[in-house]
């Protein structure tokens, strides 16, 4: 199984949240998108369960909760909730599972009543459906369509768990800051994916500016579309933890960079307000396995949710990206990391003094 825990499926859903502003401060709500990407991953787990299996699946002997296992329950309730045509429209450039598609093109031939008692023909009806299911999911065209789906995803966190080792090696302590990069309610629908790209590469060449030689571990992004939040941009950024104390005005200067980066149209989120759903975010120390294993949370959320969705951006752009390898500090460890005039940080520079 591609998420044996449900933490990629839990961190999916958390990315569909759409961050607002109201008098004069950022809020996150979540929309019915959260509902649609659930029911694609639910779908997906079930599935992975279904087509493992040998047995029969529906059985007409009683037993308890109404005579149903919990696998007939999470079939039945994928079967009541899943609406296909409902996610096509809110996410129009995603790649959805094709355990999803597969599901949806069995499923759709079925008429029962999923929330009620079964009859026996219904569940000759359900088991006929999953014999089909399974027999279409062992074809080699099937398979390979998995197998593609899938490739990029894992490509992916191989990538950045490389990336993350050497991080951790080089660096004793860092702050593992997530921030969305969005844009205001007033101008999502007019902004293209070409001015999402240049606006990206504006801040990452911004943000390099900012940070002195070696106080930026690394960086992660990654862009996504839905219909309700248009084009935006997640990121993950690994500083130095010797800038933990300066952590708040690092983020007031990032929100400042994003909307000098869109002209005024970007809408910045916080995500470490709300740490306890994003995994690996923080303070991270200690051991360099410890450090590496609290990381790797972080991208692995990232990067393998695409397993249940994907973008696919027009024009084969890119969607997914890192920084550069890291290099050791060029500060000692006992450096005094301090902002040294006012305002704080001057020209989107930050200031050190030793």
């Amino acid at each position: 199984m591609i998420d044996g825990t449900g933490e990629i499926a839990l961190a999916l859903c958390t990315s569909t949240y759409d961050y607002r502003f109201r008098d004069n401060r950022s809020i996150r709500h979540r929309t019915i998108e959260w509902d649609l990407v659930e029911s694609v991953t639910t779908t997906v787990r079930m599935m992975e369960l279904v087509i493992r299996s040998r047995r029969q699946l529906f059985k007409k002997s009683k037993r308890k909760n109404n005579g149903r296992s919990d696998l007939e329950d999470r079939f039945l309730g994928c079967y009541a909730r899943l609406d296909y045509t409902e996610i096509q429209r809110h996410f129009p450039i995603c790649k959805v599972n094709p355990l999803v598609w597969l599901f949806e093109q069995h499923a759709i031939k079925l008429v029962i009543r999923p929330l009620g008692e079964l009859e026996a023909f219904d569940i000759d009806e359900l088991n006929a459906c999953v014999r089909s299911i399974r027999i279409a999911a062992k074809g080699k065209i099937f398979k390979k369509q998995l197998q593609d789906h899938y490739r990029s995803p894992k490509k992916n966190r191989l990538s950045l768990a490389a990336y993350v080792a050497k991080i951790c090696v080089v660096y004793p302590s860092l702050s593992c800051l997530r921030i969305h990069l969005g844009y205001s309610e007033l101008d999502r629908s007019g902004i293209s994916s070409d001015d999402c790209k240049s606006h990206r590469k504006t801040f990452l060449v911004l943000l390099k500016k900012m940070f002195p030689s070696g106080l930026l571990a690394g960086h992660v992004w990654k862009v996504d579309f839905s219909l309700v939040a248009s084009f935006h941009v997640h990121v993950l950024l690994l500083i130095d933890a010797r800038l933990e104390h300066q952590m708040a005005n690092i983020v007031r200067e990032l929100e400042r960079l994003w909307v000098v980066a869109t002209g005024a149209k970007g809408a910045f989120f916080n995500c470490d307000r709300f740490a306890g759903d994003y995994p690996g975010v923080g303070r991270i120390c200690g051991d360099p396995r410890e450090k590496r294993a609290l990381l790797q949370k972080a991208v692995t959320a990232m990067t393998m949710s695409a397993c249940y969705m994907k973008m696919s951006a027009p024009n084969k752009d890119r969607t997914f990206g890192k920084g550069v390898w890291p290099k050791r500090a060029v500060l000692s460890s006992h450096a005094n990391v301090s902002w040294t005039e006012s305002p704080r940080i001057r020209n989107g520079r930050m200031r050190l003094r030793d």
